[in-house]
């Protein structure tokens, strides 16, 4: 496994074994909000169903949402640094860490590209 492919599947292995903690992305101890906009890196236009995947850093809860149809998605999150992997099927994931303090938000506007590994995986050619 190449090591930039490293870190989107420890947080997405972290997600699912944690499935069972997993809360629903609007809580009511909530001090800040994650939000954003996720488009195509090359075309620029949004795109619906990213998956979002917000892991506490001192793994004690995941939050998890999907983008909508114009590309946008927000989750209420407690104070707290987090590890956020976004992504879809057949596009490079984006990984990043956070500090969610004092009710302030923070916005993440990404670029998705395609994950040439993935299509390279699934579609081998001649």
């Amino acid at each position: 496994m190449k090591p930039r492919l490293l870190l989107p599947v420890v947080l997405v292995a972290s997600a699912l074994a944690s499935s069972s903690r997993c809360i629903p992305a609007q809580t009511n101890h909530a001090s800040g909000t994650l939000s954003g906009v996720v488009i195509v890196r090359d075309e620029g236009v949004p795109i619906g169903g990213v998956h979002v995947w917000v892991h506490e850093a001192n793994d004690k809860a995941s939050f998890m949402t999907q983008s909508d149809s114009s590309g946008a998605f927000s989750i209420q999150l407690p104070d707290g640094y987090y590890f956020v992997c976004i992504g879809k099927l057949a596009l490079a994931p984006f990984c990043k860490t956070i500090w969610i303090y004092h009710g302030k938000p923070v916005k993440l506007d990404v670029r998705l590209g395609p994950d040439r590994d993935t299509l390279q995986d699934t579609n081998p050619g001649p």
